[in-house]
């Protein structure tokens, strides 16, 4: 989206079942299920954010960069309930993931990424 506005968008996945969602400002844009179903994500590997990398170990291409501002990157190790993302949406809570979360990366040095202080709240 490009309105100059903070949204919150949020993508969820359960592996019993391969179900999905993946919702905007608390508000369910598509769901699906049979998504990798059974698989697990691997713990030991490198989350790269605002960047396509079309293979592990490949090299980024700068022309497919995210350029913009992300803030409160979280990752969950469960699958958070319709509630909880809605209220998310609505407000400026301090949400922390338990697998990942936006207060760990803010500490994290990441090479040509500036950290600002958001002053929406």
């Amino acid at each position: 989206l490009r309105d100059n506005n903070w949204h919150l968008l949020c993508f969820s996945w359960r592996s019993s079942d391969g179900s999905y969602k993946i919702y905007l400002d608390g508000v369910i844009l598509k769901s699906s299920s049979n998504y990798q179903t059974g698989h697990s994500i691997q713990s030991g590997g490198v989350l790269a954010i605002g960047q396509d990398q079309d293979s592990v170990g490949a090299y980024y291409d700068a022309t497919q960069s995210f350029v913009g501002s992300l803030s409160g990157v979280n990752i969950w190790q469960t699958v958070l309930g319709d509630d909880i993302i809605l209220a998310m949406s609505a407000g400026c809570n301090m949400w922390s993931g338990d697998a990942v979360s936006w207060l760990q990366l803010r500490r994290a040095t990441i090479t040509g990424v500036t950290i600002k202080p958001y002053a929406e709240c």
